[in-house]
């Protein structure tokens, strides 16, 4: 049995492999090195380089080629960093073998800090308000009239979601629910002819607003892992988090509900009550408050 996993594993990773070179998306990242290699050695003027999204694949590319050209580099934390969502981040091992990271990388939560130093990320970290949110609470809305429903980049979150949307029309069909979802969102064949479908439900509406606006309306909002459930916390709007135990997500949510138990939570709690929520506090304590900060060099 195990001659025959062992041997399955290794078709499996031959496969991912071989399709991995055939879709020829290695080629725009050896272009890019080569691009930014040209562009800082010609220029005199390229003395920081900073990248918006932490360690996404070009982010990677960058600190690696400018290592020891007399050019700093930086980046701000993008989304909720989470102990189950680490293996965005490199490995020790990957590290000891030489694996760049950036000079500076800004934080909004404090707790992400023991995280990334526990995983030998060598960085100097500074802490400040997420422009996200900074963005967010100067336009807070009092409307409370719709609940909203946010996905994320990867499809499983996606998965969850959306079963999640099912179970709580079922408990509820009288709501109106706001679905949200990430601008590249990747949602599986099933997924995207429940997203068509939903467009036609009289209950439920897709969301072309800015994300304020969208807050500024919200009495609830529902999610599996996405950013939008930490932001919405610090303005006060109640949060549930949807959790699967397939996929092992920590949700950052002020409430958190097992996606078999929704439709019964729905039907019993009564949590999606003005009255409930509207003038409840934060509970992410760890998320900064400050007034944010600049980077000195």
């Amino acid at each position: 049995m195990e001659i025959c996993e062992s041997r399955f594993q290794r078709l499996f990773f031959f496969l991912v492999l071989i399709g991995w070179i055939l879709s020829l998306s290695w080629v725009n990242y050896i272009g890019f090195a080569e691009f930014l290699k040209h562009t800082v050695k010609s220029s005199k003027s390229v003395r920081l380089i900073h990248c918006l999204h932490e360690f996404h694949p070009l982010s990677r590319v960058v600190w690696s080629v400018v290592d020891g050209m007399n050019v700093r580099t930086s980046t701000f934390q993008h989304a909720t960093i989470t102990p189950s969502k680490l293996w965005y981040f490199p490995t020790s091992a990957e590290i000891s073998c030489g694996y760049k990271v950036p000079d500076k990388f800004g934080l909004y939560e404090t707790n992400v800090a023991t995280l990334l130093k526990n995983h030998q990320i060598t960085s100097d970290l500074f802490f400040a308000k997420s422009p996200r949110a900074l963005g967010i609470e100067q336009n807070p809305g009092v409307n409370h009239s719709i609940v909203l429903a946010c996905g994320s980049l990867a499809w499983w979150d996606n998965f969850v979601l959306f079963r999640g949307i099912d179970r709580i029309l079922i408990g509820d069909s009288s709501l109106n629910i706001r679905v949200r979802l990430h601008p590249n969102a990747k949602l599986r064949l099933i997924d995207r002819l429940k997203f068509n479908f939903y467009r036609m439900h009289s209950s439920v509406t897709v969301s072309s607003n800015c994300l304020s606006q969208d807050l500024a309306d919200a009495l609830l909002v529902v999610g599996v892992s996405s950013s939008v459930l930490l932001e919405a916390d610090r303005l006060g709007i109640p949060t549930l988090g949807i959790q699967d135990s397939f996929f092992c997500y920590d949700a950052v949510a002020t409430t958190k509900v097992k996606l078999s138990e929704i439709e019964e939570f729905v039907a019993t709690a009564n949590c999606f009550s003005p009255r409930t929520f509207l003038s409840q506090e934060p509970n992410l304590t760890h998320f900064v408050i400050c007034d944010g900060s600049v980077m000195q060099w």
